[in-house]
């Protein structure tokens, strides 16, 4: 398991709190590789079945794992992403024949690792929109603070009498 811990940047206790998604960019579909893909004989469906593959990956950042010690089988993701074997097993040859996915043996055990997760996935905390809502919560704690002193130095401000 040393080698998928080296490329999985994150450990799995720091993820728990936080929805991990991927982030297909604008330009995934005009990709060389994602071309190739959909202009082969089923192409649309092995693309469909590669993005469920990455969905399903971003646990273990790549790793399709079904938990730290067990890596999934070829008919364990076909029946977690609710895809024919024989779709799986086309859309894996396809990956592994094009490098998007490699296979990592760590003594008995294969696991398959997609190299595209890491660079597209995301948590929670770093989404632009839960980033906002941190700035306009902080904002409505520094408007309510604004309020207490002004509020605060009003009371103040009754009891003293000024002379001229």
């Amino acid at each position: 398991m040393e080698q998928v811990n080296e490329k999985i940047k994150e450990d799995t206790e720091n993820k728990k709190p936080y929805k991990f998604f991927i982030k297909l960019v604008e330009r995934f579909y005009s990709d060389p590789k994602i071309k190739y893909i959909e202009n082969r004989p089923n192409g649309k469906g092995i693309a469909y079945t590669y993005i469920k593959m990455m969905s399903l990956a971003t646990s273990y950042s790549g790793a399709l794992m079904l938990n730290d010690n067990l890596p999934f089988t070829d008919k364990d993701i076909a029946q977690e992403i609710n895809e024919p074997l024989e779709m799986v097993k086309q859309t894996i040859s396809l990956l592994l024949e094009l490098g998007v996915m490699e296979i990592i043996k760590e003594s008995d055990k294969e696991i398959y690792f997609l190299n595209e997760v890491p660079k597209m996935q995301q948590s929670q905390k770093d989404t632009p929109g839960n980033q906002r809502q941190i700035r306009f919560q902080e904002k409505k704690k520094e408007e309510q603070a604004r309020k207490n002193i002004e509020s605060i130095a009003s009371e103040t401000s009754k009891g003293i009498t000024m002379y001229s």
